[in-house]
């Protein structure tokens, strides 16, 4: 069983943004009381207690009834995962939110209802919030005390999440509401059951892909016809508003390093940055499905932008220039969604090292590998010219050699095959926005 999520913006009213803004206060603050116990008891034993024993001790904490029951225990579970994945080594001891954050708030509690003619889902509460009870009381954590203090509400009110109707007739496992750094934009998340997919016979049927800048992923088939996502529009848009947000900063006070508008600006370029990725996706995998696609192969080096492009024909500000589109762009965020994705259309995806694939000359049959003879060089950004003086593209040469680096220690006709064809002139595919 798959568990996929599809989320929306909730265009909350100001009472409802208040209440919202309390609740995932106190989830930061039950979060951070969590994260102590943790920490502590590790530095003292070394590892940590099981969940069930955390949720025992902490099911005393004065935080743990101003919220749902329901989402108390998530709240100390992600706490509890966090520290398992720092214990484990998958990343690095987790650290407390700001005193004024924000955490979101998780339920497994979903239990629908028709509000105003929509099946909605009403946001659990407390019994100490349902009755307004958390409003009267004086808790001894002062933070509490501040927070209830500047709820302009001074009561509690119903929130109700519409439950999309893609989700009707699905089993939903879970619902986040996120909250932004500011607490004022907030983000609602179904985690669903989804069906496994069934995957197609692998066969001779592949694609080779090469992700980059301008050309966002070039892409070559079994049959010799190539394709190139375009990226120039997305970095276009990417550099604009980077240009707005120096601007906007500039502006700021010292000491001020962020505002609403600049939140907004930044919210707005990542949604136009996911809405292009994901379309380019799709653009890609209904390219693949149209030619009986069974294996995409994706060029891919951990760590590829920490060192910037590697490129001796780049120099001063043209090198520059050309990294800060290389970093600024989130390639890797495109690779997964296409893997995530692809699983969706039956197509196996393989991601293998990529290096030198980009060096050596496919037609020239170079070997791939480090310290080898090149018969071709690049020279310039997107030609590469082989032994013959020919001058054909690079990005769909390095592609080319992707597939030669997965296929090189089979029998299969596939490259023999591709290298007697010559390469056709790839066509660009604009993503529609």
């Amino acid at each position: 069983m798959r568990f996929k999520t599809l989320k929306y913006h909730y265009k909350a009213s100001i009472n409802e943004i208040n209440m919202l803004r309390l609740l995932c206060r106190i989830s930061k603050n039950l979060y951070n009381a969590t994260l102590y116990y943790l920490r502590q008891y590790y530095f003292e034993h070394n590892n940590i207690p099981t969940y069930y024993e955390v949720n025992k001790t902490l099911k005393y904490n004065e935080n743990f009834h101003i919220i749902n029951t329901y989402q108390s225990i998530c709240t100390i579970r992600c706490a509890h995962n966090n520290m398992m994945n720092f214990i484990k080594k998958h990343g690095s001891l987790p650290k407390y939110l700001p005193k004024s954050g924000f955490y979101p708030l998780y339920t497994d509690q979903v239990r629908s209802i028709i509000h105003n003619g929509h099946k909605c889902l009403k946001l659990p509460l407390s019994n100490d919030m349902r009755t307004n009870k958390v409003f009267s009381n004086t808790y001894q954590d002062k933070l509490i005390n501040g927070f209830i203090v500047e709820y302009k509400n001074k009561e509690s009110i119903n929130i109700f999440f519409k439950i999309p109707k893609l989700l009707e007739n699905k089993k939903i496992h879970q619902v986040r509401i996120v909250p932004d750094k500011r607490g004022d934009y907030y983000t609602i998340e179904f985690s669903y059951e989804d069906n496994d997919y069934e995957l197609k016979p692998i066969d001779d049927n592949i694609m080779g892909i090469d992700l980059g800048v301008t050309n966002l992923a070039s892409c070559v088939m079994y049959n010799n016809e190539s394709f190139i996502i375009d990226g120039k529009s997305l970095i276009s848009k990417i550099q604009l508003t980077s240009k707005r947000l120096a601007k906007l900063q500039s502006n700021l006070p010292n000491g001020i390093y962020t505002s609403k508008r600049i939140e907004s600006l930044r919210r707005k370029n990542n949604n136009y940055i996911n809405d292009y990725l994901n379309k380019g996706v799709i653009e890609l995998l209904n390219k693949a499905k149209d030619n009986n696609i069974s294996q995409i192969i994706v060029g891919w080096n951990k760590g590829i932008k920490t060192g910037g492009i590697k490129n001796e024909s780049l120099k001063g500000k043209r090198k520059a220039k050309t990294n800060q589109k290389f970093i600024s762009l989130p390639i890797s965020k495109f690779k997964n969604k296409l893997i995530l994705k692809a699983l969706e259309y039956g197509i196996n995806i393989i991601e293998i090292n990529e290096s030198y694939t980009s060096v050596s000359s496919f037609y020239d049959n170079d070997e791939i590998e480090k310290d080898k003879p090149r018969s071709g060089k690049r020279i310039k950004r997107g030609l590469y010219k082989r032994k013959n003086g020919i001058i054909i593209n690079a990005d769909i040469n390095a592609a080319l050699n992707i597939i030669k680096k997965y296929k090189r220690n089979s029998n299969d006709m596939v490259i023999p095959y591709l290298m007697s064809r010559g390469l056709t002139i790839p066509y660009r595919v604009y993503v529609n926005m």
